[in-house]
């Protein structure tokens, strides 16, 4: 498993960041358990938010495709 994972998305398939930019890839880290991870993208770095894994390996595409659900679904503003 590695610490990080990063996947070139296109600008339609994620939502804004609270930075006002649209980030090209998300970034996922290692929280303090596999439980949790947390989900950044590439515009800004200061927003993340923290997720459920649903125990999935954090470089796996099923993982990846939660980050990407929760960063689109998580409530801006």
């Amino acid at each position: 498993m590695t610490d990080e994972k990063s996947t070139q998305l296109s600008s339609d398939s994620l939502q804004l960041c609270p930075c006002g930019q649209t980030p090209s890839a998300l970034w996922v880290y290692p929280s303090n358990t596999c439980k949790y991870a947390y989900v950044s993208g590439d515009c800004c770095g200061e927003w993340n938010l923290e997720f459920r894994t649903e125990y999935n390996d954090l470089d796996s595409d099923a993982c990846m495709n939660l980050a990407i659900h929760y960063w689109n679904h998580a409530v801006r503003g």
